[in-house]
């Protein structure tokens, strides 16, 4: 999607600069624009949100400029013609809910506090850059013959636009702002940082050496301070898989119960395991100790094991279980963990 999005934005810029200049938008960018449209719209949604923001811009400075009109049109409207068959799965799915908050400013923030490796000094690098460049470039104009208006204003559109949409639909209609789903605006928070340095330093040798200052200090950050390939980062469903297939008794009938987004997350390590072990139960919150109980009761399961990852249960749900049971243990991970409950009581 990252991929195909900066592809898609390329040839959008091209055509831009075309029109601008008078000249043709050319037949081979036409006809990638319109390829890399319909393969972004069915790869991911965010990659068709940036489909149609890319589209409007288009029409739009088309309109502006009083040219190629009808050729944008048919630019336009083709993918989306091509992704019509997709549209009653993508209402079915939209009926289901969304599990995503709704976003705040807090989580706009953080947004690219993560994009820039959870390091307040390449924040604070990367505020400071950018703002100076801006107004480098637009009060002084000193940079300006090296540095286009478009080579300024599709970075920016590219991060903003994308932003501000997600955000107006999570909060209007159902929230679909992630840091992952935002990662179409990804290359652009990398150009607009290349580019701001572009622009504040006009030797070269003063570019380079601020380049390579940051990326010392990236590699500091990845390999010490964070430690990002010495210790664990995710969070450790396979690990809480493979203990509950390693230490589970294939002689005793088994109950599985897990606290998830979906039980997907853990049957997927059972299967690659070569486990007969599978999800019984989704249990979250304490009111859904009755729907483990009534498996209880049905099953009558010798032991029962209880996965979490994502969503850490409370301890009443927990306490709820070991009142069927007569023995538990628990093994913590990290962002996850697993309980095994034994010897079903007789009393319940």
């Amino acid at each position: 999607m990252m991929l195909l999005t900066a592809v898609s934005v390329y040839l959008l810029a091209g055509f831009i600069e075309r029109m601008k200049a008078g000249r043709k938008m050319g037949g081979a960018a036409v006809a990638a624009f319109i390829t890399v449209g319909i393969l972004i719209e069915y790869i991911h949604y965010f990659g068709l949100l940036v489909l149609v923001i890319e589209s409007v811009i288009l029409f739009l400075y088309s309109i502006s400029i009083r040219r190629n009109r009808l050729k944008v049109s048919g630019v336009c409207v083709v993918p989306f013609l091509v992704f019509l068959p997709w549209v009653p799965y993508a209402l079915a799915q939209s009926a289901t809910g969304s599990y995503i908050a709704t976003p705040s400013l807090r989580t706009v923030a953080l947004l690219f506090f993560e994009y820039l490796g959870w390091s307040r000094i390449m924040m604070a690098a990367f505020v400071i850059l950018v703002l100076s460049a801006l107004f480098t470039y637009f009060a002084k104009k000193t940079n300006g013959e090296r540095f286009t208006s478009i080579g300024i204003a599709v970075p920016l559109l590219w991060v903003i636009l994308p932003l501000a949409v997600s955000v107006l639909i999570s909060v209007a209609f159902i929230p679909i702002f992630t840091p992952r789903n935002m990662m179409v605006a990804l290359p652009a928070v990398f150009l607009l940082m290349a580019g701001a340095i572009h622009i504040i330093f006009s030797r070269a040798w003063i570019r380079y050496s601020v380049i390579a200052l940051l990326c010392c200090y990236m590699l500091f950050s990845l390999f010490v301070v964070r430690k990002h390939y010495t210790e664990p980062h995710r969070h450790q469903f396979r690990e809480a898989a493979a203990f509950a297939v390693s230490n589970s008794s294939s002689e005793h009938e088994t109950m599985i119960v897990v606290s998830a987004w979906n039980a997907f997350y853990f049957d997927y390590y059972f299967q690659k395991l070569s486990s007969d072990l599978t999800v019984d139960l989704i249990a979250v919150e304490p009111q859904d100790f009755i729907d483990v109980r009534r498996s209880v009761a049905l099953r009558k399961p010798v032991e029962l094991w209880f996965l979490w990852g994502h969503l850490e249960p409370g301890g009443e749900l927990i306490d709820s279980i070991s009142t069927l049971f007569e023995e538990m243990e628990y093994h913590p991970l990290l962002n996850a963990g697993v309980w095994r409950f034994s010897q079903l009581s007789v009393e319940n």
